[in-house]
């Protein structure tokens, strides 16, 4: 029906009437495709509002599946700590290694109390006294014990009678490996020799 206006515009009145018969068939399509246009107007923002409610469950979800299978509850939602009870803990101190106990016990008055309990003792001297009454190192300081405290020296900040402490121990002993891994860099501050 457009095409016979514009065939009539163009060959009757030139460009003129052309431009007014577009207008008039611009103007009558916003009058049919307005409401079209504000109704999927209103269907987009329905849309938008729906996918934001999805999200927002989807996050739910994810926040709860978490929680299932992490298998408990976050500490706002606890009403109460669960307590292992302290002669529970008495068998797990029974079987720790000997260079754990003092770590152990310090954890908490429950964990000294199995400790106690389980009959480990503190080590807290590195040195004991024999028969004689002289001092002596005690069996329980095992080379482990003197690597694992090489490895945590920091020698700038370790008083050095600290880390003497444990060399001593280490050299009577004869943990010639914690001398070798630990202590023979170029930057040690204890300068030694083997068989020399």
């Amino acid at each position: 029906d457009w095409e016979s206006d514009r065939d009539e515009a163009t060959e009757s009145e030139g460009p003129r009437a052309m431009v007014s018969t577009k207008k008039r068939r611009r103007r009558a399509e916003s009058t049919d495709t307005e409401p079209a246009f504000k109704a999927l107007r209103q269907e987009n923002e329905e849309l938008r509002e729906e996918r934001d409610r999805s999200r927002e469950e989807v996050e739910g979800l994810k926040l709860s599946n978490a929680k299932l299978e992490a298998g408990c509850q976050t500490p706002q939602e606890k009403d109460k700590e669960v307590k292992l009870p302290t002669e529970v803990w008495a068998i797990i101190a029974g079987k720790i290694h000997p260079n754990d106990v003092c770590s152990f016990a310090l954890v908490s008055k429950q964990l000294r109390e199995a400790q106690v309990l389980a009959g480990r003792k503190l080590v807290t001297r590195p040195f004991g006294e024999n028969e004689n009454g002289f001092p002596t190192v005690d069996d329980y300081f095992t080379e482990d014990w003197c690597a694992y405290w090489s490895r945590k020296f920091n020698v700038r900040y370790t008083d050095p009678k600290v880390i003497k402490c444990v060399l001593n121990v280490a050299a009577r002993q004869g943990y010639v490996q914690v001398f070798k891994k630990y202590w023979s860099h170029r930057n040690s501050p204890i300068k030694w020799t083997m068989g020399r």
